[in-house]
């Protein structure tokens, strides 16, 4: 460019509209070569292209303030001409240390994991009577500390982190992957001491278990329903990619979703496998019970206003429930895996969530 160029540019530091920059001007042959190195960006609107923050290389905090004049509390920034540039203000910002990030999420996970082992040691103990009361007691306290961290956002460490962020993922039901996160394991954990601790096995009466496992039955049906949102919902509402054939798109937040998939899909394990024990002795009996339970919930899902249900549903819960009466009833012989592989490849061939799936 020509030196007649305007003279905001021969300065160190520039700040525009959108960005503030480093300038590099050298002159040569009566011309003025500049280059500009991006500091930080300031758009007045943000999306998944523009983004405000430091350039990736700085490694700072997006609060992290820059300012034009050196101050108390600030550090300077200077050249490799000793040029002064500017100054940065952390007293906004977020110190975070990696390491002491990553020692407290293990801390979290363990503690959650020693909070699950009380709940066990706890209900194994209690009497009869007294085992209903501590489940119910159990299960306000996990109800409370999943709305203290979705309401209150607390601990800030936890939910301060990206997995919260509406940028990843934002739904009518979930704000973010990690409520969605949060929520699942907190109804894998009171499905796990239900199925372990609530002794359902123990009633006396056979038409009363009957009943109680096709009430379980019905429940499995929506819960696969529920997963089918789900599933839709981390495709169609997130910026996840669950597109195996693009390894570069892998990220955590892959893993993530399919954890979370997985949850679900075990506790719809233990709900069929409580059913299928309270149902009766007879395999025939519990497997022609538990299609007519499922499939009249199927059934009304389909008929009624929107699209919450589906054929492939349907036909993925009556496998599920065979595969489980066979694992249940033939444990001692070993699956065919080519049998597990067929029926596996029959559902994801027609399962195709779409828009309309939401």
């Amino acid at each position: 460019m020509t030196t007649r160029w305007r003279p905001r540019f021969n300065l160190p530091f520039t700040s525009l509209r959108n960005a503030d920059y480093v300038t590099v001007v050298r002159q040569l042959n009566g011309k003025m070569l500049m280059g500009m190195i991006e500091i930080k960006t300031h758009f007045p609107y943000q999306n998944k292209v523009l983004i405000n923050g430091f350039q990736h290389d700085f490694k700072l905090d997006q609060d992290v303030a820059i300012e034009f004049l050196e101050a108390e509390g600030t550090e300077p920034i200077y050249n490799e001409e000793g040029a002064y540039l500017f100054s940065l203000d952390f007293s906004e910002s977020r110190q975070e240390h990696k390491g002491f990030k990553a020692i407290a999420v293990f801390s979290l996970a363990g503690f959650i994991v020693l909070l699950f082992a009380a709940f066990c040691e706890i209900l194994k103990s209690a009497s009869r009577k007294g085992r209903f009361v501590w489940i119910g007691i159990i299960t306000l306290v996990v109800l409370g500390m999943s709305f203290v961290v979705l309401k209150y956002s607390f601990p800030s460490l936890l939910t301060r982190s990206d997995l919260f962020q509406p940028e990843v993922l934002a739904s009518r039901y979930f704000p973010s992957l990690g409520s969605m996160i949060v929520f699942s394991i907190s109804a894998l954990t009171l499905a796990a001491l239900y199925y372990l601790y609530a002794r359902l096995e123990d009633i006396r009466s056979r038409q009363v278990k009957r009943m109680v496992s096709l009430l379980l039955f019905a429940s499995a049906a929506l819960l696969l329903l529920f997963i089918d949102q789900l599933i839709s919902v981390l495709i169609l509402d997130s910026s996840i990619s669950f597109e195996a054939h693009r390894v570069t798109t892998f990220s955590g937040y892959t893993v993530a979703g399919l954890f979370v998939i997985i949850i679900w899909f075990v506790i719809l394990g233990l709900v069929l496998d409580k059913a299928i024990v309270l149902g009766s002795s007879s395999s025939e009996h519990v497997l022609l019970s538990g299609s007519i339970a499922v499939s009249m919930v199927m059934a009304g899902a389909l008929v009624l206003p929107g699209t919450y249900g589906s054929w492939t549903s349907w036909v993925a819960i009556l496998l599920l429930l065979g595969g489980h009466l066979y694992l249940r009833y033939q444990h001692g012989v070993r699956i065919p895996f080519s049998r597990y592989i067929f029926s596996s490849l029959i559902y994801f061939r027609f399962y195709d969530p779409s828009p309309a799936a939401v």
